[in-house]
């Protein structure tokens, strides 16, 4: 997950598409109202991790992509910035020199994840906290896909950009969607072509990704140990949207 040409274009396209809806005032906001030790999970190339360190929280990362971490180490270093990063996966048994009060799970990282392993992650989670330690976590719906706007089974433009060196970057998607079941298949492609057109590189991935909605996700948070505080939908936290794209939880590791 996350390597080569995705990991490379991954930050790219992201930031084309946030414009003012990043997630960074909500985890300011969290770490501000949480203080103490955090950890991210999925921490990916730093694009959350790094503007947080640089604001003075004291948050480490981790991450399972080689790759993403070698795009992280390089802007740390233009950043002049010094994270605590931890290459693993996320399901192996945690074995820190200490306990967390915080961690972060943003950017859908847990869809990644079957349900089962989520289950095991939270609870490993858990077992890392100390005892008011709080979790946020996001997730998202994919409406366009459950509602057919998006055919299943055709390959579409997702995004397209023109770096900085004026190369142009797309990624093509194919869908399937199991409804029942709650899980989308993603097959991606990857091209990103010189500004003379002469040179092209490419390159091929596949996600699974699974979707929850507030009753589902408050149950699997209960049955890995958290009890949930705080809902936001879209990321504006003065609005419950019935309809949201985005689901941003936030929970506590004893009862309120």
């Amino acid at each position: 997950m996350y390597q080569s040409l995705e990991a490379e274009l991954h930050d790219h396209f992201w930031n084309s598409e946030e414009d003012n809806t990043s997630e960074l005032p909500l985890l300011q906001t969290f770490l501000k109202e949480h203080p103490g030790k955090t950890l991210e999970i999925g921490c990916g190339s730093g694009r959350l991790l790094l503007p947080l360190i640089a604001e003075g929280f004291d948050v480490e990362g981790m991450e399972f992509s080689q790759d993403m971490i070698q795009l992280l180490e390089t802007s740390a270093k233009e950043q002049l910035l010094t994270p605590k990063v931890h290459h693993a996966d996320a399901l192996e048994i945690f074995d820190f020199e200490h306990k967390f009060h915080s961690f972060l799970i943003p950017a859908f990282t847990i869809q990644l994840f079957s349900r089962g392993q989520a289950h095991d992650l939270l609870k490993r989670l858990h077992d890392s906290a100390e005892k008011s330690a709080s979790l946020y976590l996001t997730t998202f719906i994919p409406w366009a896909e459950i509602t057919g706007e998006l055919e299943e089974d055709e390959w579409h433009l997702d995004k397209e950009i023109t770096l900085p060196n004026h190369s142009a970057a797309r990624c093509e998607t194919l869908h399937t969607i199991d409804r029942l079941n709650q899980t989308l298949h993603r097959r991606h492609r990857y091209s990103l072509t010189s500004s003379n057109g002469m040179d092209t590189r490419t390159h091929k991935s596949e996600q699974v990704i699974r979707y929850y909605g507030l009753p589902e996700l408050t149950l699997l948070l209960e049955k890995s140990g958290w009890h949930l505080e705080n809902v936001i939908t879209d990321l504006d936290p003065g609005m419950l949207h019935p309809n949201a794209h985005l689901l941003t939880i936030t929970a506590s590791a004893e009862p309120s």
